[in-house]
C-alpha cells in the first residue's frame, strides 16, 4: 500500500536511521539473530519461512529490549520525533496562520502519523492498546475498526456475487428492510441526531440497507430480520461516514468494506451477547454469569446502591433471601432484567451514538486478547452513574424504566472519569501483557520520575509580536550603539596618533630634519576633525535622547491624567452607591 507520510515523519525517520543509536541497536538484533541460527544449526537466515523468521526476529526483539543500546535508541526515537514535529507546527504557525491552536496542530499531525503508520504497516494495529479509555479521532477510528474487523473471505464472497450474481445479494424482504432503515435513521430522536443528513439524501439508508440485504440473503430464512440486527450496523456506517463524503458511502467498495465489517461483528460477539439473543443452547448461563460479576463489582465500589436493588426485586421476586447465595441471586436477577436489552444491542440505541463508538472503540482495541473484557466495566459504569435517579425507584419496574430512560443523558466524559478511577490499570496490565513491545514513553505521568522526553513542543519557538512603538525605538537603540562604537573607535585612533608625534621643543637638529611640518600639520588638522566630529556625533545623541525623555514624560503625564480621572471617577461612584 503506497502511503504519503508527512514530512516531519519522514525526516525523523532519516534521522534515526542515520544515527549511532540505530546502528547500535541494529548490530545488536544481528547478533541475536546470529546466535539463534546457531543454536537451530540453521545456515542463513534466508532459509527459513516467512512464519519462522518472524518469530526468530520476535525473540531477538525480546532479547534486546532492555539492553543500553535499545534504551538510548528509544530516546534517540522520542526526542528526534518530539523536535520535527515541533518544528513543523512551529513553521506552521509562523507560515500559515492556522487557527487551530499549538496544542490541537500538534495532536492533528501526531493522529496523522499514527493513521500513515497502520495504513503501511497494518499489523501495527495492537499499538493502539496505548488509547484505552480515549476518544478516538475519527481517521484512527476508521483505520482501527477497519484492522480488527477485517475478514477477506467474507469480503471476497461478497465481491463475487456481486460480480457473477448480481441478484443474490439481494433478499426477498428488501424492499421491507429499505423502509425500515429510512425509518430508523430518520424517525428515532436518537439516531436522527447523530445522521441529521439522513432525511435531505437517502444515500445513507440505501447504504444500510445494502448490507442488511445481503446479510439476510445469506441467512436463507422466511423470518425478518430482527431489531437488534438493524442497531448492531448504524455504528459501523457512522464510523464510515465520519471520513467518507457521502456521495461515496454507497460505492461499491464502501458497501463491500460495511459488509465485511458487519459479518466479523456478529461472529465476534462476546458469549453473553449471543445468550442475549437466545442463540445459543447454554440457556442463558453466560448472560447470567456476566450479570453475576457486574454485581460483584457494583458491589465493590458502591455496596449501597447493590443492596438497594436487592432489596427491591427481593420485595417482588424472589421471597428467600435468608443467605448470601441468595441475595447474590437476587442481585444477578435484577441486573440481568435491567441490562439485558443494552446488552442485546451492545448499548446501541440505549444511550448516545458518540458514547457507543467510544465503547466500541475500547471494545475492538483488545479483541484479540481474549482475556481482556471491557464490557463488564461499561456495564457495571452504566448503572453506577444512573445511581441518583435509580435510588428514587419505589420498585423493580421503575428500575427497569430508570434504567432504559436515563442512559441516554450519559456522556464519553462521565465514563473516562470512572473508568480511570475503577478499571483503567487492571485492563491496561492485560492489553500490556500481549503488546509487550514498548513503544517510547511520551506520557510525563508515566515516566517514573524521569524528565519529560518530550519538551520541544511545550517551548515557544516564535518570534515575538512587538508594537511599531518598541520597534522603532529598538532601531534607535540599535543606531545610538552603533554611533558610540564609532565614537570610541575614532578616540582610540586620535589617541594612538597623539602617540605617535614627538613632544612640543623635543625637536633637536636630528628630528628636525627626520619629521616633515607638512606632515605634522596634516595630522593636527585631521585629529581636529575628528574632534569635531565626534563633538557632532555627541550632540546629535544627546538630542535624540532629550526627545525621547521628553516623550516619555508625555506618555506617564497623560497615563496620570487618566488614572487621576478614573480615581475621580471611582470616588463619586461610591458616593453615589452611599
Amino acid at each position: 500500500m503506497s502511503v504519503a507520510f508527512p514530512t516531519w515523519l519522514q525526516n525523523s525517520k532519516a534521522e534515526i536511521v542515520d544515527s549511532e543509536e540505530w546502528a547500535n541497536v541494529t548490530q545488536d538484533l544481528y547478533d541475536a539473530i546470529q546466535q539463534q541460527l546457531a543454536q537451530s544449526h540453521v545456515t542463513y537466515f534466508t532459509d527459513l519461512t516467512d512464519a519462522e523468521k518472524s518469530l526468530f526476529m520476535d525473540r531477538a526483539a525480546k532479547s534486546i529490549q532492555h539492553s543500553d543500546h535499545y534504551k538510548q535508541m528509544m530516546q534517540k526515537v522520542s526526542y528526534t520525533l518530539d523536535r520535527h514535529l515541533s518544528n513543523e507546527v512551529a513553521r506552521e504557525l509562523l507560515e500559515e496562520d492556522p487557527v487551530e491552536t499549538k496544542p490541537e496542530l500538534v495532536i492533528e499531525h501526531v493522529r496523522e502519523g499514527a493513521v500513515c503508520l497502520l495504513k503501511r504497516w497494518p499489523e501495527m494495529k495492537g499499538k493502539v492498546y496505548r488509547c484505552l479509555n480515549q476518544r478516538f479521532p475519527e481517521n484512527l477510528r476508521y483505520i482501527t475498526w477497519k484492522l480488527f474487523l477485517q475478514n477477506t473471505l467474507a469480503r471476497k464472497v461478497y465481491c463475487d456475487l456481486l460480480v457473477e450474481d448480481p441478484e443474490s445479494v439481494h433478499s426477498a424482504h428488501e424492499r421491507d428492510i429499505v423502509h425500515k432503515c429510512e425509518a430508523l435513521l430518520t424517525a428515532v430522536p436518537i439516531f436522527a441526531r447523530a445522521f441529521p443528513q439522513a432525511k435531505a439524501s437517502p444515500v445513507i439508508s440505501t447504504t444500510m440497507s445494502k448490507v442488511l440485504s445481503y446479510y439476510h440473503s445469506k441467512l436463507r430464512t422466511a423470518n425478518r430480520l430482527i431489531d437488534v440486527q438493524y442497531l448492531l450496523l448504524i455504528p459501523l456506517l457512522q464510523a464510515s461516514l465520519e471520513v467518507q463524503h457521502i456521495d461515496k458511502i454507497a460505492s461499491p467498495g464502501s458497501v463491500a468494506n460495511l459488509v465485511e465489517q458487519y459479518i466479523t461483528l456478529l461472529e465476534a460477539r462476546p458469549s453473553f451477547v449471543r445468550d442475549a439473543w437466545g442463540e445459543t443452547t447454554t440457556g442463558g448461563t453466560k448472560l447470567h454469569e456476566f450479570c453475576r460479576s457486574v454485581g460483584t463489582e457494583l458491589t465493590r465500589i458502591d455496596s449501597s446502591l447493590t443492596d438497594y436493588i436487592s432489596s427491591l426485586y427481593s420485595r417482588e421476586k424472589v421471597t428467600d433471601t435468608t443467605n448470601a447465595n441468595s441475595a447474590n441471586e437476587v442481585l444477578t436477577a435484577g441486573l440481568k432484567a435491567m441490562l439485558k436489552p443494552m446488552i442485546r444491542s451492545m448499548f446501541v440505541g440505549f444511550v448516545e451514538c458518540e458514547v457507543v463508538l467510544y465503547m466500541w472503540d475500547q471494545w475492538l482495541m483488545g479483541l484479540d486478547t481474549p482475556e481482556y473484557d471491557v464490557w463488564l466495566p461499561l456495564a457495571t459504569l452504566t448503572i453506577l452513574l444512573m445511581k441518583e435517579p435509580l435510588m428514587r425507584a419505589t420498585n423493580a419496574q421503575q428500575l427497569e424504566e430508570v434504567t432504559q430512560r436515563q442512559a441516554i443523558l450519559l456522556t464519553v466524559d462521565n465514563y473516562q472519569y470512572e473508568f480511570h478511577k475503577h478499571f483503567y490499570k487492571q485492563l491496561f496490565a492485560k492489553l500490556n501483557e500481549k503488546y509487550s513491545h514498548e513503544a517510547p514513553v511520551v506520557d510525563p505521568i508515566s515516566t517514573l520520575g524521569l524528565p519529560a522526553p518530550w519538551i520541544h513542543w511545550t517551548k515557544e519557538v516564535l518570534p515575538e509580536r512587538k508594537r511599531a512603538e518598541d520597534r522603532r525605538l529598538a532601531r534607535e537603540q540599535r543606531a545610538a550603539f552603533k554611533l558610540r562604537q564609532l565614537r570610541n573607535e575614532r578616540e582610540q585612533q586620535l589617541a594612538n596618533q597623539r602617540h605617535e608625534l614627538p613632544p612640543a621643543g623635543a625637536q633637536g637638529p636630528n628630528n628636525a630634519n627626520n619629521v616633515d611640518p607638512n606632515l605634522a600639520k596634516n595630522n593636527l588638522l585631521k585629529a581636529e576633525n575628528e574632534k569635531q566630529a565626534l563633538s557632532e556625533d555627541r550632540l546629535y545623541l544627546e538630542q535624540r535622547l532629550e526627545e525621547e525623555r521628553k516623550k516619555r514624560e508625555d506618555v506617564e503625564r497623560k497615563a496620570q491624567t487618566e488614572i487621576s480621572q478614573l480615581q475621580a471617577e471611582l470616588q463619586r461612584l461610591r458616593r453615589v452607591n452611599q
